[in-house]
């Protein structure tokens, strides 16, 4: 079971206490699942924001926008370069000549109406007709990559949200000048983590699976059922503790990341 309960927090308190629980109650603190600082791939100057502090955010949404008016003529020209075959259709067409030619240049041969050379001079045209025809080939090949590359260098003036969550902290506006530093914060908190620190004494008695259940601060009537995900190796020996963090669904996004709490395992 996990998630809200719709129960009164001392209600379970006093059921803990009344059966003889074992387990006391930790303070704890309950953060964001994962929290993301976005900075933009390339150096410019922003054009547009789509997104302010506390907005919903999906995975792949657009975040931001750099001024792209360069990026976006130079998708055009390599567009343009990419769609033309002409040059392909020119050497196909060469090629078909100067083999009709070989076919003319090797029945007259064999009827001893040409010169062995002749018919030589024939076939290299043929050879060198299929070099230019794959050249071409190659030139235009060459051209869609430098389109694809443009494309791409224009899709990085995009910034886009990696993750679903909650717009943490926006740090420029448009008109700005962004480098590698982080223009956004990006806090997932579908998923929350919560996190206890535990007397060494009870080393031993929590286990990866069971539950707890978590009374956030703010809530007087809900506790949240949270599951034991990571329970720490090593000890600090200076106090005595060692940490467990709980995995907390919040699927509708009730609790905020940054809570302090207590949790009671059973």
């Amino acid at each position: 079971m996990t998630g809200a309960v719709n129960v009164n927090a001392s209600e379970i308190r006093a059921s803990a206490e009344n059966h003889g629980a074992t387990m006391p109650t930790f303070e704890c603190l309950i953060q964001p699942d994962k929290t993301v600082h976005i900075s933009s791939p390339v150096d410019g100057i922003l054009s547009k924001v789509y997104v302010d502090d506390s907005d919903r955010v999906s995975k792949g949404q657009k975040l931001a926008q750099l001024e792209s008016s360069v990026q976006k003529a130079a998708v055009k020209v390599a567009k343009a370069k990419a769609l033309r075959k002409d040059e392909i259709r020119l050497r196909e067409t060469d090629l078909a000549f100067t083999k009709r030619k070989l076919d003319r240049i090797i029945e007259l041969h064999n009827k001893h109406s040409v010169s062995p050379s002749e018919k030589d001079r024939a076939e290299t045209a043929v050879a060198l007709a299929e070099i230019e025809l794959q050249k071409a080939r190659n030139d235009n090949e060459l051209t869609n990559l430098e389109y694809k590359k443009a494309k791409s260098a224009l899709a990085k003036r995009t910034i886009r949200s990696p993750i679903d969550g909650i717009i943490v902290t926006r740090t420029a506006s448009p008109g700005e000048a962004v480098e590698r530093t982080p223009i956004f914060t990006i806090a997932k908190i579908e998923q929350l983590k919560v996190e206890l620190i535990v007397p060494v004494e009870f080393f031993g008695r929590i286990k990866v699976g069971m539950e707890a259940h978590v009374f956030p601060e703010i809530e007087t009537t809900m506790a949240y059922v949270a599951t034991v995900s990571v329970v720490d190796k090593v000890i600090d020996a200076p106090s005595g503790t060692f940490s467990v963090r709980l995995s907390l669904p919040n699927p509708d996004q009730l609790l905020p990341g940054g809570l302090k709490c207590q949790a009671r395992l059973f």
